[in-house]
């Protein structure tokens, strides 16, 4: 599950406001798209999985939360994934190794003009080609943070903050000029 530090921080990258429809990529056990859509109720949420027991704990987790506005699809983008309509915001949580892949199918397919996209990795590999590939597209605004969390924890009698592993998050903005370009 994404840490409630790197949520916030992803969240605040992806500046969803109401009226717009976001897609979550690789929604693990659905905290993102959960934390979405219930601070954004008039949000129209789309979740893609492909683990099976990933998505039984984001059913769980939406029927906990009453969220009955979010969509989520069994399977692997871009290969499965028919019916997803223009994303306003997308977040990219897991790609399966196919970053490359999704990214092209969201700049063809997917995106809006003006849309965000905004991708989190824990590997340095994957930050790298995170990195390439939007440059490579053509997106605008690209930025980027690396979070270092600690959580208060005991230790014996004693308290000390533990280190929670290091999250990178990368933003881009996608305009139709971009599009142009690449045409």
């Amino acid at each position: 599950m994404t840490k409630m530090e790197v949520r916030a921080v992803t969240l605040a990258y992806l500046q969803l406001q109401e009226g717009h429809t976001f897609l979550d990529i690789g929604a693990g056990t659905g905290s993102i798209t959960v934390e979405a859509a219930r601070n954004n109720k008039h949000l129209k949420v789309f979740a893609i999985e492909k683990n099976p027991i990933a998505l039984e704990l984001i059913d769980s987790n939406l029927k906990k939360h009453g969220l009955n506005h979010v969509v989520y699809i069994s399977g692997t983008a871009p290969l499965d994934t028919s019916g997803i309509p223009r994303c306003d915001r997308v977040f990219i949580g897991g790609t399966g190794g196919h970053m490359n892949e999704i990214i092209h199918w969201l700049t063809q397919e997917v995106l809006t003009d003006e849309a965000i996209l905004v991708m989190n990795t824990i590997t340095l590999e994957n930050l790298n080609e995170g990195m390439k590939a939007l440059y490579d597209y053509g997106f605008d605004e690209i930025e980027g943070s690396s979070l270092l969390s600690a959580r208060l924890s005991l230790l014996g009698d004693l308290h000390y903050f533990k280190p929670e592993n290091p999250c990178y998050i990368l933003k881009g903005v996608w305009r139709k000029k971009c599009r142009n370009l690449l045409e």
